[in-house]
């Protein structure tokens, strides 16, 4: 089943086209990178893919289902770059990694599996040594 399927999408901020005729899909368990210079539409082409943005033109679909009904956000997730307004935000990278797990603690507490997961995500992607440091010291890059 594809995870994301654009056909033919443009969107426009005014007169600016920032996303113009794009088509892609993305299988479930695949992975796709978006690279590109500033302005060139990757921030505006993943808020199409999860319907925070209306296409001009164009499909956008999540798992099968267009991103205007699409309800299952459990299934996707998106960190903006920003991660936020105030630069002095309290918050390490630990703890962001452990609210990934909030979904599936339903009525539960967070306990020993949930925080062996955090730290095992954080293993495998790499960033365990910046786990202590707040979010908002992070570079674009972290």
């Amino acid at each position: 089943m594809k995870a994301v399927e654009v056909e033919n999408v443009t969107y426009s901020y005014n007169s600016h086209t920032a996303v113009e005729d794009v088509t892609l899909s993305v299988e479930e368990g695949e992975f796709l990178g978006l690279v590109g210079p500033n302005g060139s539409g990757k921030t505006t082409l993943l808020k199409l893919i999860l319907g925070l943005l209306k296409p001009d033109s164009g499909e956008v679909s999540v798992f099968g289902e267009p991103t205007d009904e699409f309800d299952d956000g459990e299934r996707i997730g998106y960190v903006s770059q920003s991660a936020s307004e105030k630069r002095n935000m309290p918050v390490t990278v630990r703890e962001v990694v452990r609210m990934g797990r909030f979904p599936s603690l339903g009525f539960s507490l967070f306990g020993d599996d949930d925080a062996r997961a955090a730290e095992e995500a954080l293993r495998k992607v790499g960033v365990d040594d910046l786990a202590d440091r707040r979010v908002s010291r992070l570079s674009g890059g972290q």
